[in-house]
């Protein structure tokens, strides 16, 4: 997309008074967007990140760059983790979203829980990790008033 002169090198200004929902996570969080401002109407402005394959470290550092100017009226909703718990980097997810919401007190911050790996046994390492790691974002996240989570659809058929 080519950008009309008038806007090439400026950073596009908000509309005051309009709150912004900022969705950014990897490839679960396909099409959210969009499904936010189909539903949500003129109501919010509604922007999405889609990082396919990207690991916690990544979204974190990427929702920092975009989140800077969010306030309280603001949200923004985290959902990763998966491709961590998959290489076995769990503890290292759980670190980097910790330190994003401890440093995210100007805005609200909405985390999604890891879904379940439908095309692995229930029973298996992966899907362990998964409860796992969803039960301690829980116990870590409750410190933070800003911090809201929400657990992701868990039937096989979504």
């Amino acid at each position: 997309m080519v950008c009309p002169a008038q806007f090439r090198g400026k950073e596009y200004k908000r509309e005051k008074g309009k709150p912004k929902i900022t969705v950014i996570g990897d490839s679960f969080t396909r099409g959210i967007a969009g499904e936010l401002e189909h539903n949500l109407g003129n109501t919010f402005e509604v922007i999405g990140h889609v990082m396919t394959g990207a690991g916690m470290k990544t979204i974190t550092e990427t929702a920092e760059q975009e989140i800077s100017t969010l306030t309280k009226k603001d949200i923004v909703v985290v959902w990763g983790a998966t491709n961590d718990i998959a290489r076995y980097e769990t503890n290292n997810a759980l670190a980097y979203i910790t330190e994003f919401v401890k440093l995210r007190k100007h805005t609200n911050v909405l985390l999604i829980s890891v879904p379940t790996r439908y095309d692995l046994l229930q029973t298996s390492c992966v899907n362990r990790e998964v409860t796992s790691y969803n039960r301690k974002l829980y116990k870590r996240m409750k410190q933070f008033e800003q911090v809201r989570l929400t657990d992701s659809e868990s039937q096989r058929k979504y």
